[in-house]
């Protein structure tokens, strides 16, 4: 047998030595029985005492007798448990128990199991290609491992699926990340679309097959996509099995891969698996880290005591003994860990012990070192570490992230300055109180401020310790402005002794600027303000001019208007009041009794005089709903803002008032607006109304727009400008009116599209004196584009008809595209059967899936059709067949439709010309004399002139060559149609390139067949003459000419 050597063996024998020292650690009892496995190294067949075996889909091999294949040598110490593999300068060593291997001293750590079988070590095929890089192949129909040292591997042509799956758990998160998955890809992944890794309970394997397993959701298994490479991946924590529930340690899984084909394949799908049940490690306990860690400047001694560390504890803290506080050098940071923090001196970190609420707050001290054992000290950045100690050694301890950087500097915000303090209004409480000072210098170092009421008796021993711990509740909050400020305290406001602050007590203001902790700054405390007394300063002021009218005729409040000067001076009051009392108990009412009752209409101030009308739900003191033929007075009450009753102000009593009937409008109803139109303007806009109930006393209607989501009532309507509103006459009938171009909006807006609007209707009274009346709200109504998008035009299709190819790629599509693309996305032609044209239309072509979909962009430009496309019945586009073209514009709008061109010209594509049967040149005959010079040319007429119109002759110079292009265009012809088949060439005809033959010129002649018609045959041409020379024939020399070539006989003298 031929011996595989070389390096790449070594590295085989190395690999193969490594697997074998974890293998013998499980029992035979594991390994399952296989089929006869053959083993060849290099193409020669390896013999072997024990066949490899296939166990938990993996093939595994005995390596004693791949060693004796590849010469190596094993050496067994008992002593040392220690096995090493050699083969010329290669060694592999390995201590039994160990999981690190060396090979030539390199540590290699390993985690594939081994076993031995009848006393032969075993070694999974897979781990030699994994850790060396070795070519190692495993042919399934042939029960065959190949060993390659070249790297050409032998094909499997029967692998089309994924296979030699496997699973390897490690870890104890006990959920998918324990899980690392990997198989074999096949030899050609050509016809696989992906790959899904399903994780199966053992329990239900039985029933799981290919149908169901291709019917699994996708969030239920895990995708991979072919990339070339065979596939390795960890899972993760929300993996779930193939019923929906997430990996857990609870229960046994059987690992499956479905190859899912595509359109090579047919889309088949294949299902394998690994014969391996996975079960998840149990979830090792640990203890929590804290949360939300925090490292402050807190003060200016340049040591720990400016330190402090704040942090949140974990939810469960049963398990943790307590806390060790560790400083690090932020240049030191990338490398501190766990293991780092569990070496680091006691000495050098702080044990911060457990606390009794979420928040831990710790200071360090003087003393406090760094993990290097240094002084904490300004001006060197630190990062904070808190690790969690656990409470037995069975649960480790756990390391927090680091906090943010933090490098100790003097750190004080400099102190806001008070300029003033004064009572400003007469609440009796703290929003009597407004507090205005000067910004901190330098607001970078500031947070925000906090305003503290001190009474005055406890103001000396008030100082900056005394206010960075006072509760929240003992001060307000100020946000900075970057400017100086002016604040009003609030009603809740309290001093700092917990009194809620009130008139008749003497206090101090104090301001505090809150250091920016972010930074590490310090707070800053003012000096406090001047004395100040809360005391009352006056009652609100009185209406003046109050009247009452009755102003319509619904017999309720809506009757009633009443209107009243404001106050003259406005600044103490919140809100006027309005009373309806009766005339019998206007003697009893007075500002208590206004104080105690809750029947009345509030009305907000303005900054003007006022003019209300009740609701109709507005009763009187008593109680009950105002109506008619009751005698009233109105009173109003000024509501002061300091929130005292007792500094209210009630006006005196109006004029007495009884409402009856007065000949008042009804308002219109039903009140319908539509959108009729596209002008994106008032025109679009209609509006029905029914009339009023009597229009006895209506002088005219207004129709009023307005937006939608605005207040808009009888007041309001009764003051729009006239240009805001359409005026519409009465007709004695219910009005349909469709608004003008520049119709408003109540607001002077022109009406447009995609505006949300409601539609009112007021009936205008007669009498200027009475109330109109005003319909209710219609629905709201929002204009928009309800026409088809533009269509496109001149749509064209043009037909090669020369030198055409009897293919799709003969037709030019040209069409002109819309004018307006407004709500266009893009544009299809769709080529129709010029039987199918009369009844195609805008539906039938939105339904056509058979189309060319033009991009905006391009449209306009030529389109030129090919194989791939078809009609609208999805048929190949034939020679011969009649269609005609159509162009739809596509609406990207729900409220715009689609728009059909008109059809194309009709149009059909040429079937490929036929070439018509070529004249035969038979002879060239020197026909010259003396005087002239001339050839006789003979030429043979095809057999079958079927398609032939005529047949020309072309001279072109000897050296010259003519070809079929050139001559179809050529007109430089000395015979267009020779009648007979024989023609005389003289120096008087022409050659190719319009010039006349030249004696003693040498020429050769070529005869064109025209095709009659040039869309179903084309012309072709003979071959070419024999080369010819015109030129004169040679004198026949006379008996004078040839007797003056003798000389005479000498005479003898």
């Amino acid at each position: 047998m031929r011996k595989a050597g070389g390096k790449q063996v070594k590295k085989v024998m190395s690999a193969l030595a490594v697997s074998a020292m974890l293998m013998s650690a499980l029992p035979t009892s594991v390994m399952d029985a296989a089929a006869r496995i053959s083993i060849y190294i290099n193409d020669a067949e390896l013999s072997s005492a024990q066949a490899p075996v296939m166990k938990g889909g993996r093939v595994l091999v005995p390596l004693r007798s791949i060693f004796e294949g590849l010469d190596a040598k094993v050496s067994y110490t008992n002593r040392t448990k220690t096995i090493v593999a050699t083969r010329d300068d290669q060694e592999v060593t390995l201590k039994l128990g160990s999981k690190t291997a060396y090979i030539n001293g390199e540590a290699i750590s390993l985690d594939v199991p081994a076993n031995t079988i009848k006393g032969n070590t075993m070694v999974p095929i897979r781990f030699v290609s994994e850790a060396f890089g070795e070519k190692v192949f495993w042919n399934s129909r042939n029960q065959r491992v190949d060993i390659k040292t070249t790297a050409t591997p032998p094909v499997d042509e029967t692998q089309y699926a994924a296979w030699n799956i496997y699973g390897s758990v490690s870890g104890s998160n006990g959920d998918g990340r324990d899980l690392t998955v990997s198989f074999t890809r096949p030899t050609s992944e050509k016809a696989v679309s992906a790959y899904r890794i399903m994780l199966v309970k053992t329990r239900d394997v039985n029933s799981f097959t290919e149908s169901s397993a291709t019917a699994v959701p996708s969030a239920n298994y895990t995708s991979v996509t072919p990339n070339g490479n065979n596939p390795k991946l960890t899972l993760n924590a929300q993996t779930r099995d193939v019923n929906g529930d997430l990996l857990n340690s609870n229960e046994t899984y059987r690992l499956y891969v479905l190859t899912v084909g595509n359109s090579s394949n047919n889309y088949k799908n294949a299902l394998n698996w690994s014969s391996q049940a996975l079960k998840l490690n149990n979830v090792k306990s640990t203890v929590q880290a804290v949360t939300s860690l925090r490292a402050a400047d807190i003060s200016d001694y340049g040591d720990g005591r400016d330190l402090e560390i704040n942090f949140t504890q974990p939810s469960t803290t049963s398990n943790i003994t307590y806390y060790r506080a560790f400083v690090v050098k932020a240049k030191d940071s990338s490398a501190f860990n766990l293991a780092a923090a569990n070496k680091v001196s006691s000495s050098n970190s702080t044990i911060i012990y457990k606390g009794n609420t979420a928040a831990v707050k710790s200071k360090l001290t003087s003393s406090t070192r760094d993990t290097s054992g240094e002084l904490i000290k300004s001006n060197t950045a630190y990062v904070v570490y808190i690790l969690s100690v656990s409470t037995n050694t069975t649960t480790d301890s756990k390391l927090s992230a680091a906090s943010s950087s933090l490098t100790l500097s003097v750190n004080t915000a400099t102190s806001p300055v008070i300029t003033q303090v004064k009572d400003n209004s007469d609440y009796g409480v703290g929003r009597d109180i407004q507090v205005t000072f000067n910004r901190s210098s330098d607001e970078s170092k500031v947070a925000n401020y906090r305003v503290f009421v001190v009474r005055n008796s406890v103001a000396s021993s008030f100082n900056l310790t005394t206010a960075s711990n006072l509760s929240s509740s003992l001060y307000y909050t100020v946000n900075k402005t970057g400017n100086n400020i002016t604040t009003t305290l609030p009603s809740s406001m309290k001093d700092t002794s917990g009194y809620n602050v009130t008139n008749l007590q003497d206090y101090r203001i104090f301001v505090m600027a809150v250091g920016n902790q972010q930074n590490g700054y310090t707070n800053a405390l003012s000096t406090s303000s001047t004395v100040l007394r809360l005391t009352t300063n006056g009652n609100a002021g009185i209406i003046s001019n109050l009247a009452v009218a009755d102003i319509s005729d619904y017999g309720d409040g809506r009757d009633l208007r009443v209107s009243f000067n404001k106050a003259a001076d406005e600044s103490r009051i919140s809100a006027y009041r309005v009373y309806v009392v009766r005339s019998a108990n206007v003697g009893s009412f007075t500002l208590s009794a206004a104080n105690a009752s809750n029947n009345y209409t509030q009305v907000n101030k303005t900054g003007g005089n006022l003019s209300v009308t009740l609701p109709n739900y507005a009763v009187d003191t008593n109680g009950y709903t105002i109506t008619n033929n009751v005698a009233y007075r109105v009173f109003v009450l000024s509501v002061n803002n300091n929130g005292n009753s007792s500094q209210n102000a009630l006006s005196g009593y109006s004029s007495q008032i009884t409402l009856s009937a007065n000949a008042a409008v009804t308002a219109p109803s039903s009140v319908m607006p539509s959108d009729i139109g596209d002008t994106g303007d008032g025109r679009d806009l209609r509006v029905t109304f029914t009339k009023s109930a009597d229009e006895t006393n209506v002088n005219h209607y207004r129709v009023f727009v307005v937006k939608s989501g605005s207040t808009f009532n009888l007041n309001t309507a009764n003051v729009v400008n006239s240009s805001n509103y359409t005026y519409v006459s009465r007709t004695g009938s219910n009005q349909t009116i469709t608004l003008s171009n520049g119709s408003r909006t109540v607001d002077g807006d022109f009406i447009r599209n995609d505006v949300g609007y409601r539609v009112y209707v007021m009936a205008v009274n007669n009498n200027t004196s009475l109330a109109n009346a005003l319909s209710s709200a219609s629905s709201v109504i929002t204009l928009t584009s309800n026409s088809a998008v533009a269509v496109a035009s001149n749509v064209n299709a043009i037909v090669k008809d020369q030198g055409q190819s009897g293919t799709p790629s003969d037709v030019t599509i040209t069409f002109n595209k819309a004018t307006n693309e407004a709500n266009i996305s893009n544009y299809r032609i769709l080529i129709v059967p010029a039987n199918q044209v009369s009844a195609f239309n805008t539906s039938s072509a939105l339904g056509i899936n058979s189309f060319i979909e033009i991009n905006k962009n391009n449209a306009g430009s030529p389109v030129v059709l090919n194989g791939g496309h078809r009609d609208i019945n999805g048929s190949v586009l034939v020679a011969g067949q009649k269609y005609r073209v159509f162009v739809l514009s596509v609406s990207d709008s729900t409220s715009r439709v689609s728009n059909l061109s008109s059809a194309s010209n009709e149009f059909n594509i040429f079937a490929q010309a036929n070439a018509v049967q070529t004249a035969t040149i038979t002879g060239l005959q020197n026909t010259s004399t003396v005087t002239e010079a001339s050839y006789k040319l003979s030429f043979t007429k095809p057999t079958a002139e079927t398609g032939i119109s005529a047949y020309r002759l072309f001279i072109v110079k000897g050296t010259d060559n003519l070809d079929i292009t050139t001559a179809s265009s050529n007109t430089s012809y000395p015979i267009g149609n020779p009648a007979g088949v024989e023609v005389t060439l003289t120096k008087t005809a022409i050659d190719s390139t319009g010039a006349n033959l030249v004696e003693g010129a040498e020429y050769k002649v070529y005869i064109l067949s025209v095709a009659a018609n040039t869309t179903t045959n084309k012309h072709t041409l003979s071959g070419p003459s024999d080369t010819f020379k015109l030129e004169k024939a040679q004198p026949t020399p006379t008996q004078e000419q040839m007797s003056t070539t003798n000389p005479p006989a000498s005479s003898e003298g």
